[in-house]
């Protein structure tokens, strides 16, 4: 809980995941363990979908696509808007668009 908790209030935190398991005081196998056993999803994978909701809400309250990449820890916007694609089918642009429609 304690790394969830930690990746949920700075998704953007690019440390590793050795260094983020040691300053939470756990190894890391039982960090990626246990987040396989309760999420379904390896750790890299779950810190994707976080990264990629938490740019998605700054996004729907009117942030600008480029600030909500690089707040949510993405190296560009570009790498955002791919990642978005992939997970959603279409680009954010787009999907803000139809949403709203």
């Amino acid at each position: 809980m304690r790394v969830a908790d930690l990746l949920l209030q700075s998704p953007d935190d690019s440390r590793s995941l050795s260094q983020i398991c040691k300053d939470c005081g756990a190894g890391k196998r039982t960090i990626e363990r246990l987040f396989l056993d309760e999420t379904q999803m390896t750790l890299g994978k779950w810190r994707q979908q976080a990264r990629l909701l938490h740019a998605t809400k700054l996004i729907a309250g009117g942030e600008k696509i480029t600030a909500a990449a690089l707040d949510a820890g993405y190296n560009s916007t570009s790498a955002f808007i791919s990642m978005f694609k992939k997970m959603l089918g279409t680009t954010p642009a787009r999907y803000f668009e139809e949403t709203a429609t």
